[in-house]
């Protein structure tokens, strides 16, 4: 195929090549409702696809060749008009002010000019579009050559900006994703800014409007220097805690009383060491139950249901509502216990007619049944 159209979108908008094609479908259709798409790369193919997830799985697995080959237009003259007219049918999920972009720059500019330009471009998916990944400490450098301009609102914001299109477009990041970030970021700067003011200290001012009138006013300052140690010890706590590994558990159980796994060795003594981890269900159920958010919630979901089931006796909402069910503690939490990934195999050859019960990974689940599905783990 010359050409790629994408079926979710009502414009048919044409893509140079698959790779592009199908980096639209996961930046802007993953999380569709009505998500429906058909493969026609080949024609064994034709099959339907109502998830995303199914459909990413049979590209990635049939056809990985189309998926990682980058084929350019090269229609490179009419990028400026191209990206004109495309401000007609730019898809509303775009955020971007385009008066930000002068389509008529110079050509023999410094290429930090058209360093928005070029994310830009990558967002309306453009033919020239480049693959590039840059560098995160680059997205902070001014985009203009003029030093006084450097560490401006906007120069902030064409960084961000570049950010988030480097999370949409390189990494397929969702939206829902990108915002999230945002929205910590935004949660971080308050933080900072309530941090800058306890360390701040008042200054009085005189202030006089007539000679014979006076008054002093107060404000809350802080020094250049003492922000800046804010700031670095900011950083540093960052660094520290993502660093590697060990000092992400660590911190995590310094702070959030996390519960690394334990081993313990399920081989014989004459077997090759086997090792097996898991984290103790009385533990993990005791720091689930300090929370008195998540008491309060069990215990008015236990109350409701038991008010429906008195309205209706014919319908049963818990397991307390059955005849056995009346006779447990009313503190009592139902807890049910699944086993997973075991499976049984059949051999070929000789030994065809004999099962084989395979266990690659056991895991344990566990449901309470009596808190919120908005408690549950997906």
């Amino acid at each position: 195929m010359s050409s790629f159209i994408c079926p979710l979108c009502p414009t048919e908008r044409n893509f140079g090549c698959f790779s592009k094609m199908f980096r639209h479908v996961t930046v802007y259709h993953q999380n569709d409702s009505n998500f429906s798409i058909t493969c026609d790369l080949q024609q064994t193919c034709g099959v339907l696809y109502r998830t995303f997830a199914a459909y990413k799985s049979h590209i990635c697995r049939r056809h990985s060749a189309e998926l990682y080959s980058m084929t350019k237009n090269n229609s490179n003259n009419n990028i400026n008009v191209n990206l004109i007219n495309n401000q007609e049918h730019k898809s509303t999920d775009s955020s971007i002010d385009l008066d930000m972009i002068n389509p008529n720059v110079d050509d023999n500019e410094n290429d930090n000019s058209n360093f928005l330009y070029d994310e830009l471009e990558s967002v309306f998916e453009m033919d020239e579009y480049q693959a590039t990944s840059l560098p995160f400490a680059s997205y902070f450098k001014s985009i203009d050559n003029d030093e006084n301009n450097s560490g401006s609102i906007l120069d902030i914001k064409r960084s961000y900006i570049s950010f988030i299109l480097n999370l949409r477009e390189q990494m397929l990041l969702p939206k829902s994703i990108t915002n999230m970030i945002s929205n910590y970021i935004i949660s971080l700067i308050e933080h900072i800014q309530i941090l800058s003011e306890k360390n701040g200290c008042f200054s009085y001012t005189d202030c006089s409007q007539t000679s014979a009138t006076s008054f002093q006013t107060r404000t809350k300052v802080i020094e250049c220097e003492q922000l800046k140690n804010i700031l670095t010890s900011i950083c540093e706590s960052i660094d520290s805690i993502s660093k590697n590994e060990y000092q992400l558990i660590k911190t995590c159980q310094e702070h959030f009383g996390y519960t690394p796994p334990e081993e313990i060795i399920i081989s014989s003594v004459d077997e090759d060491v086997e090792r097996a981890y898991f984290i103790p269900f009385e533990r993990s159920l005791s720091l689930m139950l300090h929370s008195k958010p998540f008491l309060v919630e069990i215990l008015r979901e236990v109350q409701q249901q038991r008010m429906a089931a008195e309205i209706d006796q014919d319908l049963m909402y818990s397991i307390r509502d059955a005849y056995y069910g009346n006779k447990l503690d009313e503190e009592t939490l139902l807890i049910q216990l699944y086993l997973d990934d075991i499976s049984l195999t059949n051999p070929i050859g000789s030994k065809r007619d004999n099962h084989k019960m395979k266990i690659n990974q056991i895991a344990l689940f566990c449901i309470i049944r009596n808190i919120l599905d908005k408690n549950l783990a997906p």
